[in-house]
């Protein structure tokens, strides 16, 4: 996540994660809080760095914050202040607004399961595959 690039992952947090709550055995409910509001502090602070870093680089002047992550309190105060300080016009829809895709994709599924759609075990990932037909 240091190596400047835009794109990044998280996996190696969470593996890092997963290594001490294994070294750690049970936790407690402390314990469980404290790891998860460090994991979420992280997170956000890397979201907010390179969604400002790639904003400024590009010459972007508005920012849009959509899906279930937009939700999170934390994440929205983070980025509304990073874009108050870089003179950056942020949009965040109401949080009943901000939902998980996860949610649309299972509504179109169970439609077109409803209306006898199968697929094979053979079908693979198509990007513009039509919700409707």
């Amino acid at each position: 996540m240091s190596d400047g690039a835009p794109d990044f992952s998280f996996s190696g947090l969470k593996t890092s994660v997963s290594l001490y709550v294994k070294r750690r055995g049970p936790l407690g409910r402390a314990e469980i809080a404290d790891v998860a509001a460090s994991f979420q502090a992280v997170v956000v602070k890397m979201l907010v760095r390179k969604t400002v870093k790639a904003a400024l680089h590009h010459g972007v002047k508005r920012l849009v914050l959509t899906g279930g992550v937009a939700a999170n309190g934390h994440l929205r105060q983070a980025l509304e202040a990073a874009a108050l300080e870089h003179g950056l016009r942020l949009h965040i829809p109401p949080r009943a607004l901000c939902t998980d895709n996860a949610a649309m994709i299972t509504a179109a599924g169970t439609a077109r399961l409803a209306a006898g759609a199968r697929a094979p075990l053979t079908l693979n990932a198509i990007p513009d595959l039509a919700l409707a037909g």
